[in-house]
């Protein structure tokens, strides 16, 4: 009788763990992504309010971008970023493909990313997935440098033959982050 007890207790406890896994799989599927192409990327957002806050973060002080809507205005500063990029490591590749950049609305969601992803990782403000060629970012931590350090991974992986070190690729992204204010 206890362990029959017992067993129903424990089939309960999961069944409960399961419900509320769905129940916030549900809510996150319900907002889904929505994809605008640019010449260099394909942006996932969730909203045209988390293109907002991302527009207003990522400030370019030397050149206006322009643009008939926020989503046209990141895109034309997405594209730019990227081209100062390439510009500073010296690296030109006009068949590299559309690197994915994933804008989550909030930390949380985004720690949850990173731990689906990576679960053998604490969670991270912004990473580059090299086997997907994927830039994740949240709003509230993004900035021009950041961006730019992430784009820099992108395309030091895409132009070298063999991906350098995990350290070397670091030193080569810092730079970029540190010098992308000068020109842009």
């Amino acid at each position: 009788m206890c362990k029959t007890k017992d067993l129903l207790r424990i089939i309960v406890f999961f069944f409960c763990i399961f419900v509320t896994m769905e129940m916030s799989l549900a809510d996150e599927k319900r907002t889904s992504w929505n994809i605008h192409k640019t010449a260099h990327f394909k942006v996932f957002f969730k909203s045209i309010d988390d293109l907002r806050v991302f527009n207003s973060k990522v400030i370019c002080r030397k050149n206006v971008v322009k643009g008939n809507t926020i989503s046209d205005v990141v895109k034309n500063k997405l594209d730019l970023i990227f081209e100062e990029v390439e510009k500073i490591l010296g690296m030109h590749n006009p068949r590299f493909g559309k690197t994915s950049f994933k804008i989550f609305s909030d930390k949380k969601s985004l720690d949850r990313e990173c731990l689906r992803k990576r679960p053998k990782q604490e969670p991270m403000i912004a990473w580059y997935e090299p086997g997907e060629d994927s830039v994740y970012c949240q709003v509230g931590d993004v900035s021009v440098g950041m961006v730019a350090h992430e784009i820099a991974h992108s395309i030091v992986d895409k132009y070298l033959m063999v991906p350098p070190p995990r350290e070397t690729a670091e030193i080569l992204a810092r730079y970029v982050d540190r010098e992308i204010t000068k020109g842009i």
